[in-house]
């Protein structure tokens, strides 16, 4: 049985990265670090999905840390588009973590479990 460890950190800024590139820069650790400044996708060659079966395989576990306004466009591509705005009239954003977090734990138990048929996954 594989015993897969993975760990997903929300941090940052609105529209900025540069809290979680400075503690992704800070630790050791950290094997990614998503930001709004540079687009990502999850699926097919080089997406990020790839890079976490690969990371698995090799450590059997994993720490990304994404800053709070990263992947904005994949979730509104997925979920209904909210325009919703705080106070200060800045827009609200959706809860990429956890969207993600999401993601990976169905991809990786459909993937290791069809290949394993054995599989345990610990969200830290």
């Amino acid at each position: 049985m594989y015993l897969l460890s993975f760990s997903c950190v929300m941090m940052g800024t609105v529209t900025a990265g540069f809290i979680a590139m400075y503690a992704t820069l800070a630790s050791r650790d950290v094997d990614c670090c998503l930001i709004p400044e540079s687009p990502f996708y999850l699926e097919g060659k080089g997406g990020l999905f790839e890079f976490i079966e690969k990371r698995l395989k090799e450590n059997g576990h994993m720490v990304i840390v994404i800053a709070e306004g990263a992947g904005q466009d994949l979730l509104t591509e997925s979920m209904q588009d909210m325009d919703q705005k705080d106070a200060s009239g800045n827009k609200l954003l959706q809860d990429v973590g956890l969207w993600i977090s999401h993601k990976i734990k169905v991809l990786l138990y459909i993937r290791w479990f069809l290949k394993y048929n054995s599989f345990s996954l610990e969200f830290l």
